[in-house]
């Protein structure tokens, strides 16, 4: 189950990692465990569909056409999420 605790904690781990290595989010993510990561990403995910949920409307996926399916495809949803 997903706990918006523990995101929370994510986030601060991962901004800890990156002040004191002095490397980006994204790397000091790489330095988390697997199960970490899951978590993290399951959440960004909902983060994500909630948001295009939001912009194109709760039936978005059916009138998209397959180029706009593929830019906001969740393969490069990694891409945008961190700009919610």
């Amino acid at each position: 189950m997903l706990n918006i605790q523990s995101v929370k904690e994510i986030e601060t781990l991962c901004a800890k990692i990156a002040s004191r290595n002095n490397i980006s989010f994204h790397d000091a993510f790489e330095c988390l465990s697997e199960e970490q990561q899951a978590v993290y990403d399951e959440y960004m995910t909902r983060q994500y569909k909630n948001k295009l949920n939001n912009m194109f409307g709760a039936d978005w996926i059916k009138k998209a056409s397959p180029v706009m399916l593929y830019n906001v495809s969740l393969k490069n949803y990694k891409k945008h999420i961190y700009t919610l």
